[in-house]
């Protein structure tokens, strides 16, 4: 049976390492069309590569001179950012600012007194006020913790639950409403004002009036007094200053003696050489007498301030009434109260000031907090020497386009400036000159010719801000596009804008080297660097910040100006630059031919590929079908030879 063989399965004959031998050498046509296609591919990468690079380019371009340019960007800095920091839009205005910060807005913070850690609070309907927002639940009843829990879960963008251990046996329940501001104020209902009079957060307002004086003081007409009881206090924001004013009945004003109008001279006197003749009196009618007119009498209800920390406040006219009434007057925000002064300006009438009491705000629903850790407060300040209120800590309309972030009160004025953002101006120019460098880079690569070590080409040596994986895709690409000429024309035409003079309207700078942005060509002494003649951008960082500080408008011109009235860009070492790479780079541009008619190539290869693929399935099973004919043909040839091989040797033994 080993001598049996099933043509097309095995072979006596060696038939199937013919069959394949033959379809290799076939195949070789196979693997070079693939090869082309994955080099096809690989210079579609190229180009998508390099187009990339010059959309780098563009884009850092556009980002000088178009309407985001950092040379409009702002920086708003702070003298003392514990008291305040700041942040500025494109439209804010250069300048320097006085701000002074007396209190900034707080918020209701309210502490528990301890409580035990078992402490259960009783179910209910709890009603939570923040200003004029209201925040109710309905709480079942459990811990401290549950009840932080139902808190919280309601509005937590108003007000804020917390469980604070104090101690390894109690802990405190806080409460905190998250607006900032004097009408923010949090208030409780229903069943929360019970809760937390019994956890000791409220206690009866009783006893949180300070009574300065109660008896009744006198000013008579021109007299001044100073109340200086108990005092200094802390005031918080909303205590209402109390007191009864009565004016006293005119007091009567002596009246001024008669007066003559008109009187007669005396007769008139000679005196000749020691002789005195007098002559007659003057005789005739004289006008009645006049009787005196009193005094006018001055009417004045101003007077009253007060004197704190910060300076005398005026304080608005008393009620002019004869019977006792009652006048007040609510501090705006927070402040130490020195002293109470008064002046009486009447000329004739006295007024009497008594029941003189300060009046917390929360005395007005009958509970305050006991333990007040803040109150809700409005923020104060003085602006540029004007005192101004808000209700919140971000300020955005004291100086258009700046928002000031008040954080804490300040000793003094801090100062605010508003100027050019300069950090901005140079990280813009940087990436301008960064993405530059890499596209030069790219195109000496592709078009430089090819050395036999490409790892050692100066090109790339000189690269040091490639990475190792780019560096080796360097030396692969090293002369791929050799003398390609649109390419070096791009390299020629970006070396020429950046040396080219600018229309800067006026301004000394005309030239990107003048303000510290230039190839550098030159060496030291008389050689030349031959890597500086590459054309690739340095920067003298000092130059460039001399120059901003100098003409910042200047510098900016030389990345973009109009010079039509326009307004719209015309000229510009940076708009130039866009202008050059625009052919190249949008769509439909020179780039996108290159790698569309790339696409095409490999689409044809791809059809080529497959159309031989079947051509060698097909070449491989006609050489299967004529070799297992042949190799049935000679076995049909052996069993024939071999039947006449036997009838032979049958015959020569008969």
């Amino acid at each position: 049976m080993s001598d049996i063989s099933i043509p097309g399965v095995n072979s006596k004959y060696g038939t199937q390492n013919i069959i394949d031998s033959l379809v290799k050498v076939e195949r070789n046509k196979l693997v070079k069309m693939e090869a082309d296609k994955k080099a096809l591919q690989g210079t579609k990468l190229v180009w998508q590569e390099t187009n990339k690079y010059m959309q780098n380019v563009r884009d850092s371009a556009k980002a000088l001179y178009g309407f985001n340019t950092p040379f409009g960007s702002k920086l708003g800095t702070s003298g003392d950012e514990t008291a305040l920091t700041v942040s500025a839009t494109r439209g804010a205005s250069n300048g320097s600012y006085a701000v002074k910060i007396s209190s900034a807005a707080a918020s209701d913070r309210f502490l528990s007194d301890p409580l035990p850690l078992d402490k259960a609070i009783a179910q209910g309907d709890y009603v939570f006020l923040v200003g004029d927002k209201e925040i109710s639940f309905t709480f079942k009843g459990g811990k401290v913790q549950n009840f932080v829990d139902a808190i919280n879960i309601k509005k937590p963008d108003l007000l804020k639950a917390s469980v604070i251990k104090n101690s390894s046996e109690t802990q405190l329940l806080q409460l905190e409403g998250i607006p900032v501001g004097q009408k923010n104020t949090v208030g409780f209902q229903k069943k929360a004002l019970s809760t937390l009079q019994e956890v000791g957060m409220l206690v009866s307002a009783e006893g949180a009036k300070k009574v300065l004086q109660t008896e009744a003081s006198t000013l008579l007409p021109g007299a001044t007094n100073t109340w200086k009881q108990d005092l200094p206090l802390a005031i918080n924001p909303g205590t209402e200053l109390r007191m009864t004013v009565q004016v006293g009945p005119p007091i009567s004003q002596a009246v001024a003696s008669p007066k003559r109008l008109f009187t007669l001279p005396d007769a008139p006197e000679v005196n000749f050489e020691g002789i005195t003749i007098s002559g007659g009196p003057m005789k005739g009618e004289l006008p009645p007498l006049q009787a005196g007119s009193p005094a006018m009498e001055i009417k004045s209800m101003k007077g009253l301030s007060v004197v704190t920390e910060k300076g005398i406040v005026a304080l608005p006219e008393l009620p002019d009434s004869t019977t006792p009434t009652t006048y007040s007057y609510v501090f705006n925000g927070a402040a130490t109260l020195t002293s109470l002064q008064f002046s009486n300006g009447n000329s004739a009438r006295s007024i009497s000031i008594s029941e003189l009491t300060l009046v917390e705000p929360a005395v007005k629903t009958g509970m305050v907090p006991k333990h007040a850790l803040s109150t809700a407060a409005d923020a104060t300040l003085e602006f540029e020497g004007i005192k101004v209120n808000r209700d919140s800590n971000t300020v955005s309309d004291l100086i258009p386009g700046v928002t000031l972030n008040l954080k804490n009160a300040s000793e003094k004025a801090v100062i605010v400036k508003i100027e050019p953002d300069k950090k901005a101006i140079k990280d813009g120019i940087i990436s301008f000159m960064a993405n530059y460098n890499r596209l030069i880079t790219d195109i000496l690569v592709l078009t430089t010719i090819r050395d036999s070590n490409p790892a050692s080409s100066p090109i790339i040596t000189e690269a040091s801000y490639l990475t190792d994986d780019e560096k080796k895709k360097a030396e692969a690409n090293l002369g791929l596009f050799q003398g390609d000429i649109a390419l070096n024309q791009v390299k020629s035409g970006l070396q020429r804008i950046l040396m080219n003079p600018y229309a800067t309207d006026g301004s000394e700078f005309t030239l990107l080297s003048q303000v510290g942005i230039s190839t550098n060509a030159a060496g030291n002494g008389d050689k030349v660097n031959a890597s500086k003649l590459r054309g690739y951008l340095e920067l003298d960082e000092p130059r460039l910040d001399e120059s901003i500080a100098k003409d910042l408008e200047g510098v900016r011109k030389l990345f973009g100006n109009s010079t039509d009235g326009s307004l719209i860009v015309n000229t510009g070492a940076a708009f130039s630059v866009d202008e050059l790479l625009k052919p190249s780079t949008q769509l439909g541009g020179f780039n996108s031919m290159h790698i569309s008619t790339i696409d095409g190539d490999i689409k044809s290869k791809d059809k080529q590929i497959a159309s031989y693929n079947d051509y060698l399935t097909r070449y491989q099973q006609d050489l299967k079908n004529k070799y297992g004919q042949m190799e049935a043909s000679l076995n049909s040839l052996n069993k024939n030879s071999q039947s006449l091989n036997s009838l032979g040797n049958t015959t020569t033994g008969q």
